[in-house]
């Protein structure tokens, strides 16, 4: 949330125009050989444009929290079904068993791609994704029996879990995606 925030502040700093027309009446005014200005009354005119953050901007912030929080939990337990940064088991050579982990890696991959980080390749939209992350946490629906009998270290622990649900409800709201 703190890079939310960060990112948020800095944004809307650069999209403030301040337009200040200062009198100064003291010795400080060195650039007019303190010689005072003409006008004897301080004004101060602002002028603030806030601007809607853009769908990338959000986006922006979203990877930039996933990258740093979320990323290294995917890259142990996620990456190998579901980026090109697949790392193969000694038995992914043996004929038969090749095919079949080929085949379930293609269809992961279908699904969700995270290679290229937030937001990820896959066949719904980054804030679906979102919502599916989140309900695959829950129900604890992944990895599949499958890989979870030869891969038990890869398991999440309640606390990757707990800090995956937070990042995805967080970037959720982001979007205005309130689920």
């Amino acid at each position: 949330m703190y890079h939310f925030i960060s990112v948020i502040s800095v944004i809307l700093v650069i999209m403030v125009t301040m337009v200040i027309d200062i009198g100064l009446e003291s010795p400080l005014a060195f650039a007019h050989k303190h010689q005072p200005h003409k006008s004897s009354t301080n004004k101060v005119k602002t002028t603030i444009i806030l601007e809607k953050p853009t769908e990338k901007q959000k986006y922006l912030v979203i990877n930039g929290n996933y990258i740093k929080d979320i990323k290294p939990i995917f890259q142990r337990a996620c990456f190998d079904c579901h980026s090109r940064f697949t790392v193969f088991p000694w038995y992914h050579a043996i004929p038969g068993i090749k095919q079949w982990i080929n085949s379930d890696l293609e269809e992961a991959k279908k699904h969700l791609e995270m290679s290229e980080d937030f937001p990820f390749k896959s066949h719904e939209t980054p804030e679906k994704d979102l919502e599916e992350l989140k309900e695959t946490i829950l129900e604890n629906s992944m990895p599949p029996l499958s890989y979870k009998i030869f891969h038990w270290k890869d398991r999440l622990t309640q606390q990757e879990k707990d800090k995956i649900l937070k990042w995805a409800t967080d970037s959720m709201k982001l979007t205005g995606n309130q689920n």
